[in-house]
């Protein structure tokens, strides 16, 4: 098992299709067998993608070149001894849906069975952040 965990910053202005991008995601993650959770705020996004490293290094692969995202940095590149993001084709929080209280508890709660501290702090980090 192989875990990559990425920041980016959203590339283009405006509105961007983030129902028919997890759409996608969530039909390619499940046929190539990824996990992983998806948080954004707006202008940035956290993601962290689980899977056999040939499916993920390439499903990295396709993000990096996707030209919504710029300022690409992974933040972890690492084999797992086990996903921590269940069985979640990808899960995905969006601050715009909910109160700033209610994006961090819901994330919170999302990332409550994560064992890897280290893991659960980014993305409680990234929400306690967010805009």
């Amino acid at each position: 098992m192989h875990r990559i965990c990425y920041m980016s910053r959203a590339a283009l202005s405006g509105e961007v299709d983030l129902d028919g991008i997890l759409t996608v995601s969530r039909l390619r993650n499940g046929t190539d067998g990824i996990t992983g959770l998806l948080l954004a705020d707006g202008t940035r996004y956290l993601q962290a993608l689980e899977g056999e490293a040939d499916a993920v290094r390439a499903c990295y692969a396709r993000i990096a070149q996707d030209d919504r995202h710029c300022d690409i940095v992974t933040v972890a590149d690492e084999a797992i001894a086990q996903r921590q993001f269940g069985t979640w084709s990808m899960d995905y929080r969006d601050p715009g849906l909910v109160s700033r209280d209610d994006y961090k508890a819901q994330t919170s709660l999302n990332v409550a069975g994560v064992t890897d501290m280290w893991l659960r702090a980014m993305f409680v980090g990234f929400a306690v952040l967010s805009r």
